[in-house]
């Protein structure tokens, strides 16, 4: 449960001695799964739906997805604002397979706050922790971004506040993204459900409008909701979703005002309006990245795209032949001697 069984993500091999290092391991729940279903001799679902969400009342939750979920089924939503489908065949998996809804979830948690799911020493348990999490022995998937003292719970996360531990879990799948963090000792939990892709973003402004102070969202590797990166990006899309020439216009003043924090952003950006169909429109933001990466093939191959598609057939082709040189290059060091 504290997702130190040592075995890879989503295969059934060890990529460390069981018990050395926390390492989030969807296998592992389904080894555990097995485990208690052959002890309760049912399945998960039938044993949760009897146990967990009939007596709390969560009537739109379930590890086995259904023809009433699909009334108020959310889609999920990626950086181009498009659709992608999740969770339409859900299986009776319990690591990844749950359907529920915010309302449902936090039903759950009030339960568990409660008293009304796990004994009092099941429950402290939970938030007792089984080994702490440093940078030499966290799951290598997840990018470290801000210092903060973590532990493995059992089925939680926790990080340290004060003299207390909180729990807190995840779950980003590109177009969707959830986010929990409970505190025992209060009795206090938030949960959030999102069909967006950037939703850490709101998760993060949530949790602070709760007043429960959490660092877990910068470990996971979320930047702020309010930094500068953030702002930017929304302030170019916001006018170029309207006008074009009013969304590089304030690219540009943005760009030149703090191009540290602008330039990173052109890359994507060029891909947002290819993406959106308007591949001419691109060239001016790959044109920036281009200088900031000037040895990466790809953007040089993308970079030709829109040249191409804006007239530019001379400069496309300059383009086209270093991105092939590059890739020439490439190909030549990583050759076997």
């Amino acid at each position: 449960m504290s997702h130190m069984s040592g075995l890879s993500f989503g295969q059934p091999k060890l990529d460390a001695d069981p018990g050395t290092r926390y390492s989030y391991s969807t296998e592992g729940y389904r080894y555990l799964q097995r485990v208690v279903e052959k002890r309760l001799g049912e399945s998960l679902e039938q044993w949760a739906q009897k146990t967990l969400f009939g007596p709390l009342k969560m009537e739109r939750t379930s590890f086995v997805f259904a023809a009433r979920f699909g009334e108020n089924r959310a889609t999920g939503r990626n950086w181009l604002d498009r659709g992608q489908e999740y969770m339409t065949n859900a299986a009776g998996t319990g690591a990844f397979d749950q359907i529920t809804t915010a309302d449902d979830y936090a039903k759950l948690w009030a339960g568990m706050l409660r008293g009304d799911v796990l004994s009092p020493e099941s429950l402290r348990q939970m938030f007792t922790p089984q080994k702490p999490i440093t940078s030499s022995q966290s799951d290598p998937l997840v990018p470290k971004t801000q210092s903060v003292e973590l532990a493995a719970g059992l089925g939680l996360l926790l990080q340290r506040k004060d003299t207390r531990w909180l729990g807190f879990q995840w779950g980003d799948n590109g177009g969707s993204m959830g986010f929990l963090l409970v505190d025992p000792e209060l009795g206090d939990a938030v949960v959030f459900l999102s069909n967006a892709l950037d939703a850490g973003y709101a998760g993060q402004a949530i949790v602070a409008a709760a007043a429960m102070t959490d660092e877990a969202m910068g470990w996971l590797g979320y930047d702020s909701f309010d930094c500068p990166a953030r702002v930017a990006w929304k302030q170019i899309t916001k006018k170029m979703k309207v006008d074009f020439k009013a969304g590089l216009t304030e690219y540009q003043r943005l760009l030149k005002e703090d191009k540290a924090t602008v330039a990173p952003l052109s890359r994507n950006l060029g891909y947002y309006n290819k993406f959106r169909g308007d591949v001419a429109e691109a060239e001016p933001f790959y044109r920036v990245a281009v200088e900031q990466n000037p040895n990466d093939a790809d953007l040089h191959e993308v970079w030709a795209e829109s040249l191409k598609a804006s007239g530019q057939t001379d400069a496309a082709a300059k383009a086209l032949q270093q991105a092939k040189t590059l890739k020439a290059n490439l190909a030549k060091e990583n050759a076997p001697e």
